[in-house]
């Protein structure tokens, strides 16, 4: 969730690849479970994970856990594209609440048949295919 906390946005278009939020990170729970995956890096100023495909989040988000990422995306205001994996319900929640609360053309997108990794044969595909796509709509209107 790095590109909706950005808060200068010197760029012309953001995609989100089936986002989540860390407004969760509010739970007592999912605290420590941050805390007993994570460890602290001086030089990124960042908790890093290496469990799964890896996370990084910036110390600021980690030990304050706000704002969330729902309400730094309501101050986003780049065209953006949200793609979402067909697994969970779930997740394509969190990307619809993107796409409704960011404050510029946005458009979400579910690419059928696959995970959050997008890992199911043919999904990687079909998620660069839709955001080339996505992005060359956008610099061709400008």
């Amino acid at each position: 969730m790095a590109i909706v906390y950005t808060k200068k946005q010197r760029f012309n278009a953001a995609v989100l690849w089936d986002p989540s939020h860390t407004d969760g990170y509010s739970f007592e729970d999912s605290k420590e479970n941050l805390k007993k995956d994570f460890i602290y890096i001086k030089e990124l100023d960042s908790y890093v994970s290496g469990k799964g495909a890896g996370d990084v989040i910036s110390r600021k988000v980690f030990e304050e856990f706000s704002p969330g990422s729902k309400v730094m995306a309501s101050k986003f205001k780049v065209n953006t594209l949200v793609i979402n994996a067909s697994d969970t319900d779930f997740m394509i929640k969190f990307g619809k609440e993107y796409a409704d609360i960011i404050k510029a053309k946005t458009k979400q997108i579910i690419i059928p048949d696959s995970s959050h990794p997008f890992t199911q044969d043919g999904a990687m595909e079909k998620l660069f295919k839709e955001t080339v796509k996505w992005l060359n709509e956008q610099y061709s209107e400008s």
